[in-house]
């Protein structure tokens, strides 16, 4: 998949499996919610795309402790 010459941080987060802050804002909101399925869907979606799901987990407990 060719995206150019450009770099930017959407670039640089899917190639190093990092989720993005508005994904973790709506996983957060999903699971005050207490929406599971959504989580689950949210879950899913990052995993395809590679995103470090232990990361993923302490940026979610950093989120919730601040």
């Amino acid at each position: 998949m060719s995206r150019g010459n450009v770099i930017n941080d959407d670039i640089v987060a899917d190639v190093a499996g990092i989720s993005k802050q508005e994904e973790i804002l709506a996983l957060a909101d999903y699971i005050i919610k207490k929406d599971l399925p959504s989580a689950l869907q949210e879950i899913l979606l990052l995993e395809q795309r590679s995103v470090d799901i232990k990361r993923l987990c302490e940026e979610l407990i950093t989120h919730f402790r601040n």
